[in-house]
């Protein structure tokens, strides 16, 4: 038994010990293989890009790197035409729709002379799109001539002789003049035909299968170019939820980005008050004007301010006022 790192060993019959022995071997077995939980992901092929797994390519340029160490760069779709001449022999053998890609071969470091067999698309939905090339494709481009003598092309419309064969022999012109390798140390063009009229808009998963003479070899995923324009997001659907719109907060009363708050009144119903220091009165020598009397209630003295300069008199006492109809007593 393993317990702390170190192994215990009990006092137990034969049979029993050895059925231990073999359990702490088997125990033993298992936290050797283990590596910190982390799992051992095999390596890449450097021509595999985790991007080229995930769905949302689109057309434009890519790369790849062959078996072969040759380096490949594939343009999709190829607009204009690659070969102009290659599209008026499908205009004229009646072939109503093609889609190109040029395949450029950079073979200067490569190791064995190879071209390019076919592309393969993977859209989304799981619908394939494929594009072979041109040596394989082109033959099917040849005109036919009917039990009554009368010729056809590919698309079914009736030419004379004459047309037919012109059409015969630029087929094999394009076919020899794009069969073969490119050999090491050189470089080449090579294009594939699809009989599609567009690429979907997004795709998930993009295959290169080059070839060595005759035969095949393991498929490359082509990385796209930084250039390319990324994919479009996914439109909304009209069975996603909206989004609920956050509440506006209502700013605190008084502050100053509210229109609406009111401003509180002074506690006193005057006006404001200054923030300023107030400032001091500077004295005057000129004498204040002359107050008129105030008159006053009976056993009081006037509030006229005395003059400037002369002593006050004293306050004589108050007199209680006499109630009417009292009788003021005789003094002796």
């Amino acid at each position: 038994m393993i317990s702390g790192g170190r192994l215990v060993t009990f006092f137990l019959p034969r049979r029993r010990a050895m059925g231990v022995l073999i359990a702490a071997g088997l125990s033993v077995s298992l936290l050797t293989g283990c590596n910190d939980g982390d799992e051992q992901v095999p390596e890449e092929s450097p021509s595999v890009s985790a991007e080229t797994s995930s769905a949302g390519l689109r057309g434009g340029t890519f790369n790849a790197r062959l078996p072969s160490g040759a380096s490949v760069r594939i343009t999709l779709p190829a607009t204009p035409p690659p070969d102009e001449d290659v599209d008026k022999l499908r205009k004229d053998a009646g072939v109503e729709r093609a889609l190109y890609a040029k395949i450029s071969i950079d073979n200067r470091n490569g190791r064995q002379p190879v071209s390019v067999s076919r592309l393969v698309l993977t859209a989304e939905d799981g619908s394939i799109y494929r594009l072979d090339a041109l040596p394989k494709v082109a033959p099917e481009w040849t005109s036919e001539r009917g039990d009554n003598g009368e010729w056809t092309n590919a698309g079914g419309d009736r030419v004379s002789e004459e047309k037919a064969r012109d059409i015969d022999r630029r087929v094999d012109d394009t076919v020899a003049k794009y069969t073969g390798d490119v050999p090491v140390g050189g470089r080449g063009d090579e294009i594939l035909v699809g009989d599609l009229s567009r690429l979907p808009a997004t795709f998930a998963s993009m295959e290169l299968i080059p070839s060595m003479g005759d035969s095949e070899e393991r498929a490359v995923r082509p990385s796209p170019d930084s250039r390319n324009e990324p994919a479009a997001p996914r439109p909304a659907s009209p069975a996603d939820p909206a989004e609920p719109e956050a509440p506006e907060e209502d700013p605190p009363p008084g502050d100053p980005g509210d229109e609406t708050a009111e401003e509180e009144p002074p506690a006193d119903g005057g006006g404001s008050e200054s923030t300023t220091d107030p400032v001091p009165e500077e004295p005057t020598d000129a004498p204040a004007p002359p107050q008129e009397p105030v008159p006053s209630e009976p056993g009081t003295q006037p509030t006229t301010a005395p003059e400037a300069g002369a002593s006050v008199p004293p306050v004589a006492p108050s007199v209680p006022a006499q109630a009417v109809g009292e009788q003021q007593p005789v003094q002796p």
